[in-house]
């Protein structure tokens, strides 16, 4: 799709989008934990301290992978400074017993009966 938009010359940055392809289902689920769960609790500083953190380690690496990889090595620091982030607020808030993800919830008997009602899809008993 990249090249179809912006022709041949723009064939090196596909591998960026690759990578990038990732960062909105991150992003999303570390929405989730810090600003809906996390600042709604009162959870302020240990959410700047995970976020900062990761803002440091973030332009360190970017510091020594950018030497190496270029513009590759941004893309994949950023991929992986959101996941350190999105996994710190996860294990903090379990440390907390707050359980932001229930894998109960996630099997297909569950699944089907919370779904159902939108999916209007007739299933035989």
């Amino acid at each position: 799709m990249l090249l179809w938009f912006y022709g041949s010359a723009f064939q090196p940055s596909t591998i960026v989008f690759q990578i990038l392809a990732f960062m909105p289902l991150i992003i999303a689920i570390n929405n989730v934990f810090g600003i809906q769960i996390m600042l709604n609790l009162q959870m302020d500083v240990a959410f700047f301290k995970i976020t900062a953190l990761g803002a440091a380690i973030g332009v360190g690496m970017n510091l020594i992978m950018v030497n190496y990889w270029g513009y590759i090595g941004t893309a994949l620091n950023w991929l992986i400074v959101e996941t350190y982030i999105t996994g710190a607020m996860y294990l903090f808030l379990r440390k907390q017993s707050i359980n932001p993800i229930d894998i109960k919830l996630f099997n297909p008997v569950t699944l089907i009966t919370v779904l159902k009602p939108y999916l209007k899809i007739k299933y035989k008993s």
